[in-house]
């Protein structure tokens, strides 16, 4: 009731390379899964969203943008495709991009940069993953794909060994670039901590990061059935 209107952009093919029937075929599909979607009966098995969506990218996105509380997540750099009818024609969320304002590193978007709270409620954003959450069997999806992640690729330690791999990877790289670009213990936009070594800064984001998992854990973890 309160969200924004949604503008969708055109991007591959590019507006002026498609016909005017393929543009308005697509805008037309889209228009009736939003109306669908609002729709009373939007999470029917038969009827509803089910059937004409990749569920599984919609959580995957979800979580990615979640975890990593992305300030443009959802309504500027999230990107959708459609299927071919012969493929299932199915609406697919990604693929993901443009994540450098992630992980805290903002100080213009209120509690975006803190641990807690949601990012898909906001309304500044679509209210479509609020509307998919409404839909008890795709909350447990989702539930069910966050345990499986949160016990595999997205689990404390894991994500801190790849951390700490790329600083060892990077080695001498690091002080080459601070040589040549000065911004320790400087303010460099858009960054709500300035750490005065690298050491602070990595840090900062193994702690965001344990922050961050602790807490969609307790909203998320132990409910897949």
């Amino acid at each position: 009731s309160n969200f924004p209107r949604i503008t969708y952009q055109y991007y591959d093919p590019k507006y002026d390379e498609l016909a005017l029937e393929q543009r308005q075929y697509i805008k037309n599909w889209i228009n009736a899964y939003d109306q669908l979607l609002s729709s009373i009966n939007f999470d029917d098995p038969e009827t509803g969203y089910r059937n004409i969506t990749d569920v599984g990218s919609f959580i995957d996105i979800m979580i990615l943008n979640e975890f990593n509380k992305d300030v443009d997540a959802y309504r500027l750099s999230n990107y959708l495709y459609k299927e071919k009818d012969t493929d299932g024609g199915r609406l697919v969320s990604g693929p993901p991009w443009d994540y450098n304002l992630i992980f805290g590193n903002n100080d213009y978007a209120g509690d975006v940069k803190e641990t807690y709270n949601w990012v898909y409620t906001k309304t500044i954003n679509p209210y479509w993953w609020k509307r998919f959450m409404e839909d008890p069997w795709f909350r447990n999806l989702l539930y069910c794909r966050w345990e499986a992640l949160s016990e595999s690729k997205l689990r404390e330690d894991h994500l801190h060994a790849m951390i700490d791999s790329s600083v060892r990877y990077l080695g001498e790289a690091v002080d080459r670039n601070f040589q040549k670009w000065p911004i320790l213990d400087t303010y460099v936009w858009p960054n709500s901590y300035i750490g005065q070594t690298y050491d602070e800064e990595i840090g900062f984001l193994k702690n965001w990061i344990s922050g961050r998992l602790t807490w969609i854990d307790a909203q998320w973890g132990g409910r897949c059935e």
